[in-house]
């Protein structure tokens, strides 16, 4: 039997990619939001047509990632499901987009949720005529189910909707310190971010849960979010733990690798800024 690798104990990305999955959950992070983008443009190059077929389509893909970040030690899930820029848009895809978010609490997620004991949670959901009573059902019905958590954010009109309601409801509860107003907003305790997924363009704004973000590190994909595998998820909850863990107390030795003229070559080459990109057609994409 394999003996179960320590959290302080660094080890290399091939070993990550191919150690087990419960030796990856010892030192998977406790909290992450997951930002899915690029669906549609996904469904179009997979042939999904952008009618009901996409919605069916893109909540199983949906899904099956939600599943993925579970099996693999994450405890606690943001996965954001509406934001403004979808809300601004015209078309049957708008028309359709309020509709589909009842797909949170159908038989097949219920399913999911009891199979992997995931206990569901929302915010948001209030500004959205009719799901108020959905998502106080879907609550009550998950909440003997663990050890998982999943939050389902939505945000209708202004980004900054969840940071006001975040601070109502600090106020009126009176509270005085982070973790109170955390606690007067959320229900619960819930553990500051530990990474943020996003898709192509390196912007967080309202997909980032308000009073969470402290000690967030950021991630973007270049390809389509529901194209995620397990292998990406390795990559990063590896790279988070073991290849971005290079703070220490004493610097006296840490200068020692820094090589004369190590970073001309990075500042003269084209793809030395992260976030600068380039139009491709309709959409936007980062130089690599």
């Amino acid at each position: 039997m394999s003996q179960p690798l320590s959290l302080y104990t660094p080890i290399d990305l091939q070993t990550a990619l191919g150690c087990p999955r419960e030796q990856v959950a010892s030192w998977a992070p406790q909290t992450v939001v997951w930002a899915p983008g690029g669906t549609r443009r996904h469904a179009i190059a997979a042939g999904v047509p952008l009618d009901s077929s996409y919605i069916d389509w893109a909540w199983e893909q949906h899904m099956r990632c939600i599943e993925l970040f579970f099996a693999l030690g994450v405890q606690t899930l943001f996965a954001p499901i509406l934001g403004p820029p979808q809300v601004r848009e015209v078309g049957g895809y708008r028309e359709r987009l309020f509709t589909s978010l009842q797909r949170i609490a159908d038989p097949p997620s219920m399913k999911i949720y009891r199979r992997l004991g995931i206990r569901v949670r929302a915010y948001g959901h209030q500004r959205i005529p009719g799901l108020s009573d959905l998502v106080t059902q879907l609550e009550s019905e998950t909440a003997a189910f663990g050890p998982h958590t999943l939050w389902h954010t939505m945000v209708v009109e202004g980004e900054d909707e969840p940071l006001s309601d975040a601070l109502q409801a600090a106020r009126q509860a009176g509270a005085t310190t982070l973790d109170e107003s955390v606690r007067a907003f959320y229900g619960e305790p819930v553990s500051p971010i530990d990474f943020f997924i996003g898709f192509s363009k390196l912007q967080t704004g309202y997909l980032m849960p308000p009073l969470l973000d402290s000690k967030a590190s950021l991630y973007w994909t270049i390809f389509p979010s529901y194209m995620l595998a397990e292998t990406h998820l390795r990559r990063i909850f590896w790279d988070n733990r073991f290849a971005r863990a290079t703070w220490v107390a004493d610097k006296s030795r840490r200068y020692e690798t820094v090589e004369p003229h190590m970073f001309e070559q990075a500042a003269e080459q084209p793809g030395g800024i992260l976030g600068v990109g380039r139009r491709a057609g309709a959409f936007w994409t980062p130089d690599i």
